[in-house]
């Protein structure tokens, strides 16, 4: 599956096991983990990209680390026009690119992102429909 970064558009940034691959090595760092698991916070998205620019990989994850800096300075610049036009702070984050789970993401609340410790959201995609689908299996 495709994994995206959201806030108020969707940018593809690349494969999700590649996606975790990359980002797990990170996670010893509270915001780069918040980026994995959750979303980043306002306030956080200048250190996070510093932190994940200065980051070292090697060369197979360049690309996919490239893509989500260019999309996370995206998202956070759209984001941020979006507070000044409609007075609402839509929040950066990893989602899942392909249908149904890109758009079940809405119905899923900032308080369960805040709440999530295990896989992020984007790593389940059964948990996403079965948990926040508002179409019910009969």
């Amino acid at each position: 599956m495709k994994v995206a970064i959201k806030s108020c558009d969707l940018i593809v940034v690349g494969d999700s096991e590649e996606c975790k691959n990359l980002l797990l090595g990170m996670t010893s760092n509270p915001l780069l983990d918040r980026l994995y698991r959750r979303y980043i916070r306002r306030n956080d998205v200048d250190n996070t990209l510093k932190l994940l620019g200065e980051y070292q990989v090697n060369q197979k994850y360049k690309t996919l680390k490239n893509n989500l800096l260019n999309a996370i300075k995206d998202q956070a610049t759209c984001a941020e026009n979006n507070l000044e036009d409609y007075g609402e702070y839509v929040p950066v984050r990893i989602v899942l690119f392909d249908l149904p789970y890109s758009v079940i993401d809405d119905d899923i609340p900032l308080e369960d992102y805040d709440n999530n410790d295990g896989e992020p959201f984007w790593m389940r995609p059964e948990y996403i429909v079965e948990k926040y689908s508002k179409i019910k299996k009969i």
